[in-house]
């Protein structure tokens, strides 16, 4: 009876062998699934972030030119400025100069401002600046 007892005994302890393997080689499996799916992870997470680098550094790219760009438009826009006000200097002069010779014409500051349709201090101001500039050529 102990014999037999043994011989029983073995073929359990085999059993209990065969499915504790099958079992360690489906966690095995499931282990090996896992770390592929956290391989893959990271590769995507990897593919991200170079990815937002990329963004970053177009980004980076834009707001240099819009510097760029607006550094240069601003630049047009002081010249234009400037040629602005040296066409608005030289229609001012040119009007002291008519106002100049209305009044040697003997036209009075009252007349003048009338027939030009300013003010009198206008008209005062440019005389002044007709007086300048003659003062300035002289």
């Amino acid at each position: 009876m102990v014999a037999g007892s043994r011989t029983k005994g073995k073929g359990k302890n085999s059993e209990m062998l065969a499915r504790r393997k099958a079992a360690l080689e489906r966690a095995a499996l499931r282990v090996a699934e896992q770390r592929r799916a956290a391989e893959e992870a990271e590769a995507q997470r990897l593919r991200q972030e170079a990815a937002f680098d990329e963004l970053v550094a177009d980004f980076e790219l834009a707001v240099e030119d819009e510097r760029s760009v607006a550094a240069g438009v601003e630049e047009e826009v002081r010249r234009v400025r400037e040629r602005g006000q040296v066409r608005i200097d030289e229609a001012r002069v040119a009007a002291a100069r008519v106002v100049l010779a209305m009044g040697e014409a003997g036209e009075t500051v009252a007349g003048c401002g009338r027939r030009l349709g300013v003010g009198v201090e206008r008209v005062k101001e440019l005389r002044r600046l007709g007086r300048e500039d003659l003062a300035g050529e002289g």
